[in-house]
């Protein structure tokens, strides 16, 4: 008896605990498809305030749930947002994510859902910090930061390996964040309108660095490593505080435009004639006192400025840069053009204003597609008899020299449209002038010309001098 009570009762144990475990499965069965409903009802809900929330703006207003849910781009440039939804990581799709010109401080921990996104532009808003969930974006190939204010970048910006556009520009960066370093994938640096005072040396990481812009910083040197950015196609290095250039600049060899504007340059490295693919060189307002000879290896050059600065004469293998079309080397203290100016027969706009100097060469009647030649204050007596070889001048300004005279054969300079004599020595003008039949405008006040140049449909009225391509002939008298 006491076995069969045993053995019932360990039957019913074992029966007892089958039937626990099977009420059991099926609880946790049912509790899985509870879970289930209550997620999807979650998500539903999420979606549903993410599709009101983006069709609350005007363009995307007539949107279906399916066609937001699908959104590959998001402009919300503007839009006076402060705050975005958590909800906003259900975009999935989304590949493009413009949110410039907002007010917002934060983003959403759910930004890091959006694991296809290629594309974050948020400049113009009020992050005091780079927001560290964009590190997670993989995907990421350009970040627009721009307007915002930075102490530091998160190390882990380094990770993100397909990144090939950082901007940050306006950022109140005081040092260059050493972490950029790490993105090797880099094709186009900003860095603009900063106080970085230095480079780091591991810059030259950076190798497939295309376009770097460091401009309005407060470089003082230029780390030798610069030189190993050997992809670099465009460098702007304008308004720094630059007082030498690297030898390594030389380097560079794929660089097209080289911008040093407004720096404290006093010298340039004969490296610079190997940058053979330059189209644009600028070194407008700097202290230099001479350029290499070497300067003119540069025979693709289109562009060359050399404005403001201590020049007190030019070398003659200017005449190399037979493609430079525009030259412009203004307020220096250049006593005479080098000869060889001449060979410049590309060349479209010439202009040596506020100079010293006294005369011409013969040679520059040579550059016959030439259209404006400025020449204002400087100390010219005379003109070369060649210069009316230059039929192609709209515009010629010799205001404010010393001359006496004109050659009497201007009549040729058949394109001639505006020419300013103000300030002058002359006491007559060649008869041709009258002949010109384009020109619209002649000065001639503060000369001592008694008889005025006849010119087809002419008026004495003043004329502001920076308008005249649109006004019939005028003559402007004498005071």
């Amino acid at each position: 008896m006491n076995k069969t009570i045993k053995r019932l009762t360990a039957t019913s144990l074992i029966a007892t605990a089958l039937l626990l475990s099977s009420g059991h499965s099926l609880y946790a069965e049912q509790k899985a498809k509870l879970d289930k409903v209550e997620h999807i009802q979650t998500v539903n809900q999420a979606q549903d305030e993410i599709v009101e929330w983006v069709k609350s703006f005007s363009n995307y207003k007539d949107l279906s749930k399916a066609e937001v849910l699908a959104l590959k781009t998001l402009n919300l440039d503007k839009k006076y947002i402060t705050e975005l939804p958590e909800s906003i990581g259900l975009l999935k799709e989304l590949m493009a994510l413009n949110l410039r010109g907002n007010k917002l401080t934060k983003l959403p921990k759910s930004i890091t859902n959006l694991k296809k996104l290629k594309g974050l532009q948020i400049s113009d808003n009020l992050f005091t910090e780079f927001p560290e969930q964009i590190a997670q974006l993989k995907d990421l190939e350009i970040i627009l930061f721009d307007n915002n204010s930075l102490s530091k970048l998160p190390k882990d910006i380094g990770a993100l390996k397909k990144l090939v556009m950082l901007s940050l520009n306006s950022c109140n960066l005081t040092s260059f964040p050493k972490s950029i370093v790490e993105i090797s994938s880099l094709k186009v640096l900003s860095l603009s309108n900063n106080k970085i005072e230095e480079l780091p040396k591991e810059i030259g990481n950076l190798s497939q660095l295309l376009n770097l812009n460091l401009m309005s910083n407060k470089l003082r040197s230029l780390p030798e490593n610069i030189g190993n950015l050997n992809q670099l196609i465009s460098l702007n290095l304008m308004n720094n505080r630059l007082s030498t250039l690297p030898n390594s600049i030389g380097e560079l060899r794929k660089l097209t435009e080289f911008n040093l504007v407004r720096n404290r340059l006093s010298s340039v490295p004969k490296s610079i004639g190997k940058l053979v693919q330059l189209k644009m060189l600028d070194f407008g307002e700097n202290k230099l006192s001479s350029v290499p000879e070497s300067i003119g290896n540069l025979n693709k050059l289109f562009k060359l400025s050399l404005s403001q600065n201590r020049l007190t004469s030019l070398p003659e293998s200017i005449g190399g840069l037979t493609q430079v079309e525009v030259l412009i080397v203004n307020i220096n203290r250049l006593t005479e053009v080098p000869k060889s100016i001449g060979q410049l027969k590309n060349l479209r706009e010439l202009s040596f204003s506020d100079n010293k100097i006294t005369h011409l060469p013969e040679s520059i009647g040579d550059i016959k597609g030439l259209e404006t030649l400025f020449l204002q204050r400087n100390q010219l007596q005379s003109l070369p008899q060649s210069i009316v070889n230059l039929s192609c001048i709209f515009g010629l300004r010799l205001d404010s020299n010393k001359l006496k005279s004109l050659p009497k054969d201007m009549g040729k300079m058949i394109g001639l449209e505006y020419l300013n004599l103000r300030h002058n020595n002359l006491k007559e003008l060649p008869a041709s002038i009258e002949q010109l039949p384009r020109l619209k405008v002649i000065a001639i006040e503060g000369n001592e010309i008694k008889k005025e140049p006849k010119v087809k449909g002419g008026d004495t009225t003043p004329l502001n001098m920076h308008i005249f391509f649109n006004n019939p002939p005028l003559v402007i008298r004498n005071n």
